[in-house]
């Protein structure tokens, strides 16, 4: 083949791999979104096609209001893509309380990026007070604000806003996907590592155990749970729960809980307890939990899987392949067949996106 003719053969060739990988990373199929999603966050993954083959994304800083203050929020939009619908799929990226490193946050920013980079318009919000360092719990109206902040945006499809809860995140996501006012349009949750029964958690953290279905599992919280779990009974006004979080404390079980709390506690509580208003969830759920997590134990997302209102969709997947809400690094063949486990989860949560 003559040498022009090989170089006009090869760059016809380039340029239809190039369209081809515009239109997939446009309009990406369940699978190739979970690949390249995938790709993009294994932190041994060798290359990132993600990066390379879709724009980068819009990034913008957005504020709106909330019943309980201003609600800051990182808003990333699809780069501009030869082929794209004008009202996009959106997701809302919750977390449930401070992120004290900065490596925690560029991760999250990161997560949002990715999938603005798949085509969805991506937003974390979180109140003001708790993005200045404030302990306390997220509120679930910073959520439903958000969503509905989303939902009237042109370029949103509104009928296709979902959640993804991230560790205490997920359980407040989990109780804004259950609010009157947002219940019946949420298109789907994802809740990654929460809690689904408040009070069974403090007991777990107090008694180092859980127990689901007559098992009692052992748990050892990490330190950092303890402190963060210190921290958030004394912003949220239930001090007298303090002593029972240090170690080698026990109850003698959830009524011995209960017992510590007045009707005003539990009440308060019970803002954050996705277990008192898990009846009212009507999108599709799918649950992800690592079966090591130091922070919430495993049990507690089977509880919600359970839990969750006849014909609520569901998909559960308790996986090895995490440390609490990150990806492990370990190529062993055990978590090599984990990670396809989760490949054919992530396949699933694209498809309903």
């Amino acid at each position: 083949m003559p040498a022009t003719l090989l170089w006009r053969w090869l760059a016809g060739a380039a340029l239809l791999a190039c369209l081809i990988l515009a239109v997939a990373a446009s309009r990406p199929s369940p699978a190739i979104a979970a690949m390249l999603f995938f790709a993009e966050v294994f932190p041994l993954a060798p290359v990132k096609p993600l990066s390379a083959i879709a724009p980068s994304p819009d990034y913008w800083q957005v504020t709106f209001t909330s019943v309980n203050g201003p609600v800051v929020g990182d808003l990333f939009l699809p780069g501009r893509r030869l082929i794209g619908p004008l009202r996009r799929p959106a997701v809302i990226i919750g977390t449930g309380v401070r992120l004290d490193r900065e490596q925690d946050r560029a991760a999250i920013r990161q997560l949002a990026a990715s999938l603005a980079r798949l085509g969805y318009v991506a937003l974390w919000p979180r109140l003001e007070t708790i993005d200045a360092n404030a302990w306390q719990f997220e509120r679930p109206e910073t959520f439903v604000r958000a969503f509905q902040y989303l939902a009237a945006r042109d370029d949103v499809d509104p009928e296709r806003v979902s959640l993804v809860g991230i560790s205490l995140g997920a359980s407040i996501t989990l109780l804004a996907a259950a609010d009157p006012a947002i219940a019946d349009r949420v298109h789907a949750v994802v809740f990654l590592g929460g809690y689904f029964d408040l009070i069974d958690y403090i007991l777990a953290l107090v008694n180092e155990q859980a127990v689901h279905n007559s098992r009692v599992i052992p748990w050892r919280p990490g330190d950092d749970t303890r402190r963060q779990a210190r921290e958030l009974v004394k912003a949220e006004g239930v001090p007298q729960l303090l002593p029972y979080l240090e170690p080698d404390v026990t109850l003698a079980g959830r009524d011995a809980l209960l017992a510590l709390l007045a009707p005003d506690d539990l009440a308060r509580l019970n803002r954050f307890n996705p277990a008192a208003h898990i009846e009212r969830v009507r999108a599709p759920v799918f649950i992800l939990h690592d079966r090591r997590d130091e922070y919430v134990p495993f049990t507690e997302s089977e509880k919600l899987a359970a839990a969750l209102p006849p014909g609520t969709p569901r998909s559960v997947l308790i996986s090895d392949a995490f440390d609490h809400v990150n990806l492990g690094q370990d190529l062993a063949l055990e978590t090599v067949l984990e990670y396809l486990a989760l490949s054919r989860f992530l396949v699933d949560v694209f498809a309903a996106l």
